[in-house]
């Protein structure tokens, strides 16, 4: 199978509770597509106008397509996080995220053909990014990074992502993808 019927059968699964744009450009890059999750809470007394508590919560998604892992890839992947999916998805380029705004998961997930390197491997592994805003009042945001090597069969996450691992594993054994 190749990259993108992998992907394909990927985004069907997400196709359910995300919002999916294929073919996305941020920056100039050219990404498999961007995923968009929100949910909104909200707990209130005999009417809406008495209102107890409000938490909206995110997940904003990359899919992108890598024919071999390097350091200059896990790099990108790093910058994808911290100066785009962070300031602009999550704050929309303010100071702070919008109120009630409880938590934004920032995934990457890369589908890598060749085999993935074992030093790269362990810098996906202790890769992490964590943002609280405002003491934690405004919300955090924690980076997830999924990587998939196509050619070993093999999911490699960090630790925030290992949520994660089990998820892509169901999505890749209920298609007969792996063993």
């Amino acid at each position: 199978m190749t990259t993108g019927e992998y992907f394909n059968k990927i985004a069907e699964q997400y196709n359910g509770t995300f919002d999916i744009y294929r073919n996305k450009e941020i920056n100039g890059e050219k990404y498999l597509a961007y995923g968009y999750f929100y949910s909104h809470s909200e707990k209130y007394v005999l009417v809406k106008e008495v209102q107890l508590w409000e938490a909206k919560s995110y997940e904003h998604i990359i899919f992108m397509d890598i024919s071999e892992m390097t350091i200059n890839d896990f790099k990108k992947i790093d910058e994808l996080i911290k100066e785009y999916m962070e300031p602009f998805l999550v704050r929309k380029g303010k100071k702070y995220p919008e109120k009630n705004h409880m938590y934004s998961f920032l995934t990457v997930v890369a589908f890598a053909s060749k085999r993935i390197p074992d030093d790269i491997k362990t810098k996906i592994r202790k890769y992490r990014f964590e943002k609280n805003y405002l003491f934690s009042i405004r919300g955090y945001s924690s980076s997830r990074i999924v990587v998939i090597d196509i050619e070993n069969m093999e999911i490699i996450t960090n630790k925030a992502g290992k949520s994660l691992n089990k998820l892509y594993k169901s999505f890749l054994s209920k298609n007969n993808i792996l063993n």
